[in-house]
């Protein structure tokens, strides 16, 4: 379900099952930005977005050029879930000792649709975020 992606590995260490359809991205250069923007433009195309939406996402990507990447680094996660109902969200990001954890809690309603849907979090990383080795740790949580 993934785009190409090319040179460019996900870096990824499963911690469980619940982190499957998951990759992670470090990004500290415009051009693997550019990479990610490109699969998630695919993604994007394939599916049924307002001109809205589209819109609001682009200009939202315009904020990471190379000014910013010069100081700082973009956790980008791409997760693909069983339902559009299925909220994900990056509800943590550490740098200790060389590792850099990325943690996602997904909110699961008690009724969900039947449908998949493709989600791309991101979390800014204030400084180089720069890791030995990376951990995701993926959650769900019941809604309330």
């Amino acid at each position: 379900p993934y785009a190409d992606l090319g040179d460019m590995p996900a870096l990824c260490a499963v911690a469980d099952a619940k982190a499957a359809n998951t990759l992670m991205f470090c990004i500290d250069t415009p051009e693997k930005f550019d990479k990610v923007c490109e699969a998630a433009a695919s993604d994007i195309i394939n599916r049924d977005f307002s001109c809205t939406d589209v819109m609001d996402f682009l200009k939202l990507l315009k904020k990471y050029d190379g000014d910013y990447f010069a100081k700082n680094s973009l956790v980008v996660v791409y997760k693909v879930e069983p339902s559009g109902s299925h909220l994900p969200c990056i509800s943590g990001l550490t740098l200790e000792n060389g590792v850099l954890t990325c943690e996602v809690t997904t909110e699961i309603p008690e009724v969900s649709t039947d449908d998949m849907a493709s989600r791309m979090l991101f979390a800014e990383f204030e400084g180089r975020a720069d890791a030995s080795a990376f951990k995701l740790v993926c959650r769900r949580e019941t809604a309330k």
